[in-house]
């Protein structure tokens, strides 16, 4: 019981007076050699960090491009064997056991 009066209970805030920042000044001169070193520190550093982080990621898009070629190089056999073959499943069985096998190959030589 006295717990859920202390908790209905709410205090009562004093209102804050706005903080007085002083008057502002002239505003950034976009001509400054200050303002131009700013924007380009801010290019090189954004330009930097993309690139660092396409670097980490060169290894996935390699494996992309590897899937990608193996896909489209096995397809018109998946359809041959298909148009072939009474049942399409068996083809579909057998182009993801050769993806699967040629990958485990390709990727177990590091």
């Amino acid at each position: 019981m006295a717990i859920t009066k202390r908790l209905r209970k709410t205090s009562v805030k004093s209102p804050k007076s706005p903080e007085n920042f002083g008057t502002p000044g002239a505003p950034i001169e976009k001509t400054s050699p200050f303002y131009f070193g700013f924007l380009a520190t801010c290019g090189a550093l954004t330009a930097f960090v993309l690139l660092r982080s396409l670097a980490a990621a060169s290894q996935i898009f390699v494996l992309i491009l590897i899937s990608i070629f193996l896909a489209m190089g096995l397809k018109p056999g998946r359809l041959g064997a298909e148009i072939n073959s009474k049942a399409p499943q068996v083809s579909y069985l057998l182009s993801v056991t050769l993806k699967t096998l040629t990958m485990n190959f390709g990727c177990s030589q590091s």
